[in-house]
């Protein structure tokens, strides 16, 4: 099997610079995975298109939760949490101990409502 040459350079395409991810910083991602791997042209703008697109839609519903939240400031939790629920995506050492907090405090079991609680199970089975 022959040695894949490298890509040739591309002529800019208009309106390129308003990408979010480069094309450059796709081809690094791309040899980071597979070196021998390549993208034609047209699947690098799509790419490209995608990631602009990602961040567009991570961005506005975010916004949408912290205005929910009655902010007018977006904040690490409006991002993550729309990541987490919309994409199943975690974020490492942040998300962990945003979403590992309980919501309510855990319940205090007293001992007179235990025995309501058995005086109840023992009825039942009457």
């Amino acid at each position: 099997m022959a040695a894949r040459q490298p890509a040739p350079p591309t002529t800019p395409v208009a309106g390129e610079d308003r990408y979010i991810l480069s094309r450059d910083a796709l081809r690094d991602l791309v040899s980071t995975v597979d070196p021998s791997q390549e993208l034609d042209l047209e699947s690098e703008n799509l790419l490209m298109m995608m990631a602009d697109e990602f961040v567009d839609n991570v961005t506005q519903f975010s916004a949408k939760l912290a205005k929910h939240r009655g902010s007018d400031v977006l904040e690490e939790k409006d991002v993550e949490l729309h990541l987490d629920h919309a994409y199943n995506i975690k974020i490492p050492g942040i998300s962990d101990a945003a979403f590992n907090k309980p919501a309510v405090p855990a319940f205090n079991n007293n001992t007179a409502h235990q025995q309501h609680m058995d005086l109840v199970q023992k009825n039942k089975k009457l």
